[in-house]
């Protein structure tokens, strides 16, 4: 058994970090085709999947992954993945504690392969508990990072990983037309 506080999470640290890797050092794909292959790539098998009732140019897709317990989505718009997020250190009877462990692990070691994040809310010094959350931001390439620690409920680390430009085209055309106007 691990004695180390991060030895207990689940998932593994090691299999979140090196999924983000293997995110950031392969190109996004283009097409459908490369959408399985690349899936295959991280390890992903899709479970489900549903078009947005918003629009039918959003689809979003449950995958089966090695970051099981984690809840792990992708999105697509108008045919083209632009995020991959996961729900970890989800909180349960079992695990009432792993959110401010996992999200302070997985951001000690994202610091050592990319640098300080380009945006945080709290310098990871600081008790989260003051706040109840906090987050970071990295960019890398064509792919942002965005990690969230949340401590009230619901409880949980949100990783989000997305294509830049990608994810910008979809929250211009779907998430707010009306704010983007207004800007």
């Amino acid at each position: 058994m691990d004695d180390s506080p991060t030895g207990d999470l689940r998932p593994d640290i090691n299999a979140v970090t090196s999924l983000v890797g293997a995110i950031t050092t392969n190109p996004w794909p283009s097409t459908d085709g490369e959408l399985g292959n690349y899936f295959d790539l991280l390890g992903f098998i899709p479970t489900g999947q549903k078009e947005s009732t918003e629009t039918s140019a959003i689809t979003e897709t449950v995958l089966a992954s090695a970051l099981d317990p984690a809840q792990v989505h992708c999105m697509s718009f108008n045919g083209s993945l632009f995020s991959i997020g996961a729900f970890l250190y989800v909180p349960t009877p079992e695990r009432p504690a792993q959110v401010e462990t996992g999200y302070r692990a997985i951001h000690t070691e994202l610091v050592a392969r990319y640098g300080p994040p380009t945006e945080e809310d709290a310098p990871m010094g600081e008790d989260l508990r003051i706040n109840g959350e906090t987050s970071s931001f990295w960019r890398i390439g064509p792919t942002m990072i965005e990690m969230y620690c949340h401590l009230r409920q619901p409880a949980g680390v949100q990783l989000g990983i997305s294509n830049f430009a990608r994810n910008e085209a979809y929250e211009k055309q779907i998430i707010s037309p009306a704010a983007h106007r207004r800007l």
